[in-house]
């Protein structure tokens, strides 16, 4: 029964692997590196200089799925972010979630030679708000999420988050 038990998880060890390895050629065309600018190990600062957290962005399963992993500075907060390309909708999207019950559902794509992500969440009964996140790359290679969000259907827009990433 035991040996039947380990030949059962080598079987399905060696089949998941099998499905990683095909996954990954469909994850290979260029609109799946469009937000590769945002892979890296990162230091976020304020636009005054002011170290707010870290962040690191690697690629997972087989190129295919985005994972941001951030840190607050200062304290023990953070969040993870899990983002990906849909091919059927040529469309982005990213679930975030953090440690103060955060969760925002985003989708967008590249204008220009920005990413650009919309969505909306309900903070409290009855208030629907906008977020609006980009992130551009800058002349010096760090990286600006500028993070707007509107509780009046976009007709206000208010910083939410402006941070610069500096690669480590």
């Amino acid at each position: 029964m035991r040996f039947a038990c380990v030949t059962a998880v080598i079987c399905a060890f060696v089949l998941s692997q099998a499905t990683v390895a095909e996954a990954g050629p469909a994850c290979q065309a260029a609109a799946y590196h469009q937000f590769d600018f945002f892979v890296g190990r990162w230091i976020v600062t304020s636009s005054a200089g002011k170290k707010i957290g870290t962040d690191e962005v690697s690629k997972a399963y087989g190129g295919c799925v985005l994972v941001e992993k951030w840190h607050d500075a200062g304290d023990a907060g953070g969040g993870i972010g899990l983002t990906g390309y849909q091919a059927g909708r040529s469309a982005w999207h990213q679930d975030f979630m953090d440690d103060t019950g955060f969760v925002l559902a985003i989708d967008g794509g590249m204008v220009g030679s920005q990413m650009i992500m919309t969505g909306t969440d309900v903070p409290k009964p009855g208030v629907k708000r906008l977020h609006r996140v980009t992130w551009t790359t800058r002349a010096d290679g760090s990286v600006e999420e500028l993070w707007k969000t509107s509780e009046d259907g976009g007709g206000s827009w208010h910083v939410h988050f402006d941070g610069i990433f500096h690669r480590m």
